[in-house]
């Protein structure tokens, strides 16, 4: 049997480097980008980046940070940041940092992470890589024409739109919408986020909101379906001088590989849609507020495709805008 002895100085400096490393552990937590936690799209080329720090035991104040930018996760995994390092910068800022790099494009996808050091020189790991995107704007036009349920339909007020596509690539997926009213989006009868009142409330007068989903896990190879089911909202004659009865919506739907978009569909003249069964009653302006009327024979169980095919279908219209 083989013995080991090891002098006092020497435990005693190993168990001090235990407690110092256990008393100054720091991780980077809650990363964001414009205060938005992953954003697949902000509005702007000139984001900027917040951090936490948790610690294990006793708050280790920070006195300096390092941001690294890259178009490429797999190279920022190696310290190869082509648009942006920080280096280090004296600073005890973590809330709405600036980004201070080479100009970003928009409709892609960036990667970042951050380190953190104290006045002792105790640097903490990087963080984990998080991602954001730039949304469509500036040269950048959504593709797709804004559409809405033909008063063929009947009541046009909640419409569900329908669209067949074919996925035979794999890639990021990213789905545009631009409603005038509310609209969720459903592809293959799973909606594709929490979200209800969407697109937030902006004047109609002056400006629409797009909203960007990260759709990758809902689709599959072969034939896929999405759905939009619109509500008219505030998106009406009593409120604004609308140009159509019914919400309309532009979609676009957006393909990467590696780091070239490819457009997989967009609204047009070739949807269909139905009624989705409810409707809003009363005049709905401002402190005149009405109701909701659902009529429970037209409300279909789910959104999938066995059961849409069941359903009588109708024509959608454009609407130039």
């Amino acid at each position: 049997m083989q013995k080991h002895f090891y002098s006092v100085g020497f435990i005693i400096l190993l168990l001090s480097m235990l407690i110092n490393r256990d008393i100054n552990a720091q991780v980077i937590t809650d990363m964001r980008c414009e205060n938005l936690i992953r954003p697949n799209a902000i509005d702007n080329t000139a984001p900027h980046f917040s951090w936490k720090t948790e610690y294990n035991k006793t708050p280790v104040p920070q006195k300096f940070y390092e941001i690294q930018v890259s178009s490429d996760s797999l190279a920022l995994c190696n310290g190869m940041a082509d648009l942006w390092n920080s280096g280090k910068v004296k600073s005890s800022s973590s809330v709405m940092v600036p980004y201070g790099g080479k100009a970003l494009s928009a409709r892609s996808l960036y990667y970042w992470r951050v380190r953190v050091s104290n006045d002792k020189n105790k640097v903490s790991d990087w963080s984990s890589i998080s991602r954001f995107g730039t949304g469509i704007f500036g040269d950048e036009v959504m593709q797709g024409s804004y559409i809405g349920l033909s008063t063929e339909a009947g009541d046009i007020k909640s419409p569900l739109l329908r669209k067949k596509f074919t996925v035979d690539k794999k890639g990021i997926a990213f789905l545009h919408v631009n409603s005038l009213g509310y609209h969720e989006a459903y592809i293959n009868g799973r909606k594709v986020n929490g979200d209800v009142l969407s697109p937030a409330v902006s004047h109609l007068s002056k400006r629409s909101l797009i909203v960007t989903y990260d759709v990758t896990p809902y689709l599959k190879p072969g034939e896929n379906e999405l759905v939009l089911w619109l509500g008219i909202g505030w998106y009406k004659k009593t409120v604004l001088n609308t140009v159509y009865d019914g919400p309309l919506v532009k979609a676009q739907l957006d393909l990467l590989q590696g780091k070239e978009w490819s457009t997989l569909l967009t609204t047009d003249a070739s949807w269909r849609g139905r009624k989705s069964g409810y409707t809003d009653t009363g005049t709905w302006q401002a402190l005149r507020f009405g109701g909701e009327q659902v009529e429970r024979n037209l409300v279909l169980p789910d959104l999938a495709t066995e059961a849409l095919d069941l359903m009588k279908w109708y024509p959608v219209t454009e609407v130039d805008i």
